[in-house]
Order: C-alpha cells, then sequence, then structure tokens
C-alpha cells in the first residue's frame, strides 16, 4: 500500500501500514490497543492515532531515525501544529515532554498527500478537545532570563542591576517579560520595524490601566495598555501590523493558559503598585531628664517604698558609676 489515509468507523485493533512502518506500528501499540486513525506521508514517516495516544513513526531510507515510535499520552499533549510556511512541511507536536527532533512528521509539498495530513490533523483535534489538552507549562523565574537568540540578548542589556525576572513568554520575532519592577515587550526583525535589529518597550506597574489576553481560531494575543498609547499609531495597517504594534504580543492558541496566568500575575503587581504608600512618622518620644529620674527616686525613698540602700544603688545605675 502507497501512501494512505485510513478512518476507522469505529476502533480496530491492527494497522493497515505495511513494511518497517507496519513493523514499527504493531511492536509499540499494546495489547488490545485499538486505532482511530492512521496516515502515511511520503518521506516514509507515519502518525497513528489510538484511544488514549498519538503515535509518530519514523522508518526508512529517507529519516534520519530509522525504526523510531514517539509515544504521546492525549492528556499530555498541548498542541499540533501543521507548519505549511516552508517547501518541506511540517507536522509537529508540542506535548509536556521536551521537544526533540523526532517529534515531528515531514510531509514534501505535495497536494495529495498534504490533504491526507490536515484530514488526520483535524481528526486528532477533535480527539484532543475531548481528551482535554494539557495546559501549557507556565515559567517562574527569577533573577534572569531564559529568552534564546537576540531577544534575550535585548533583555538582558534592558534589565537593571538586581531587576529579577519572574515571568516570561516567548514566541518567533517577540515576546513579553515581566520583572519585579515592570514588563518589558521585546520585538525583533520585522516585528521592530528593524531588519536585524530588537526593540525592547518599557511599562511600569503603576502605569499599567489593563491587561488583555484574547484569541481567535488560531492566534492570540497578549496587550498592554497605558495612558495616552494609541494602539499600533505610527505603523503599517496591512497584513503583519499587529505584530509591529509596541503594546501587542502576538501568541499561538496553545500558549493561552501560560498567557493568562502571567496576565494575572500583572495585576496583582499593577494593584500592588496602586496602594498608598505608608511613610514612617517619627515619634516624638518625650525626653527625661536625669534630674527628673534622682526627683522621682527621692520621691519613692521618701514615701518608703525604696530603702536608703536601694535608692543609693539605684542612683549610682542611673549616674552611671
Amino acid at each position: 500500500m502507497t501512501d494512505f489515509l485510513d478512518i476507522s468507523p469505529s476502533f480496530k485493533r491492527h494497522t493497515e501500514l505495511q513494511g518497517g512502518l507496519g513493523d514499527n506500528v504493531t511492536a509499540a501499540l499494546q495489547a488490545g490497543e485499538p486505532i482511530l486513525a492512521e496516515v502515511k506521508t511520503n518521506m516514509g514517516e507515519a502518525a497513528i492515532l489510538t484511544e488514549h495516544r498519538l503515535l509518530l513513526i519514523r522508518a526508512g531510507m529517507m529519516t534520519a531515525a530509522v525504526g523510531k515510535v514517539f509515544s504521546f499520552p492525549l492528556t499530555d499533549i498541548i498542541d499540533t501544529v501543521l507548519d505549511e510556511t516552508g517547501l518541506v512541511k511540517k507536522f509537529r507536536v508540542k506535548s509536556t515532554q521536551t521537544f526533540l527532533p523526532g517529534h515531528e512528521l515531514t510531509v514534501q509539498n505535495d497536494a495529495a498527500n498534504l490533504k491526507r495530513v490536515k484530514e488526520f490533523h483535524a481528526i486528532l483535534s477533535r480527539r484532543l478537545d475531548v481528551f482535554g489538552r494539557a495546559p501549557a507549562p507556565v515559567q517562574t523565574l527569577s533573577g534572569h532570563t531564559t529568552m534564546a537568540g537576540k531577544l534575550g540578548d535585548a533583555v538582558r542589556a534592558t534589565l537593571r542591576p538586581g531587576e529579577a525576572v519572574m515571568r516570561e513568554i516567548q514566541v518567533i520575532g517577540e515576546g513579553l517579560v515581566v520583572t519585579d519592577q515592570r514588563v518589558l515587550i521585546v520585538k525583533g526583525g520585522h516585528a521592530a520595524q528593524a531588519m536585524f535589529g530588537q526593540k525592547v518597550k518599557s511599562y511600569p506597574f503603576d502605569a499599567i490601566t489593563s491587561v488583555e489576553v484574547s484569541c481567535g481560531a488560531l492566534i492570540g494575543r497578549i496587550q498592554i495598555t497605558v495612558p495616552g498609547s494609541t494602539e499600533g499609531a505610527g505603523r503599517s495597517s496591512g497584513p503583519g501590523a499587529t505584530g509591529q504594534m509596541e503594546n501587542v504580543v502576538q501568541i499561538n492558541r496553545s500558549l493561552l493558559p501560560q498567557a493568562r496566568e502571567i496576565a494575572n500575575f500583572i495585576e496583582e503587581r499593577m494593584h500592588e503598585a496602586r496602594q498608598p504608600k505608608v511613610l514612617a512618622v517619627p515619634v516624638n518620644v518625650p525626653q527625661v531628664s536625669v534630674a527628673d529620674e534622682l526627683q522621682k527616686l527621692a520621691s519613692l525613698r521618701d514615701s518608703g517604698i525604696l530603702t536608703q540602700t536601694e535608692f543609693d544603688a539605684a542612683k549610682a545605675r542611673l549616674l552611671g558609676l
């Protein structure tokens, strides 16, 4: 059998894949594990959707890993992406596991094969919606940024001595960093309107009026608003204009849980920054003279409360003798 997409109206127990791919699937399946759908690409790779798992199989001369199976429990998958931007298309899995090169399938720019992969991706997405996708891990940092590349270099150059990084989120070409003092939005390349440059915009917590997280079908955004700001002022209104807005960071849908947690964290810092500052007011302590203290001691002696010996000892302590 050549390239194909097989969708079972009900679960089946055996793969239709042949050769090395089929052997690897059979070996990877658990006893009695039912298959819902499977697809083979024209690059010698395959994806299998079972009742509770997604399997990516790489076998053959066209792959870097021969006979390798990557298993993803559906509850561990954060998102799946079919990247059609390059000449070679990629079907990529993002999960709670550390991303490896084998966590994606390669699809040549062939209309028929790409259509089959898209259909499989749609089935998988519906299955993930039933199971519930794993939330994107929230990054909680301290003291430094882990943002990669030129964006990370721009953030590190902007941070003040002793300024601690608490949260951050990074996508291609832009990112957002929350420190213990402010919010930084960093953009690079086209988003910064500089071919090879980066730009960092700083927003103190007490200047921010709102932080908003929103999402469409595929792309979402985090938006920081400050008084007097005009969103996207002076920038192109054509495609990609949102990415050039200084107060907006675009995010993938899979990053929504992380973005919402960051927004909540920013709102907490905004609330703290708006609290009235309590100033320490010095208390005027009445000054008591040595003469006054001696007079009190004498009064206590004369009234019989202190003996002469006790009076003399207290007087000596008061005078530092």
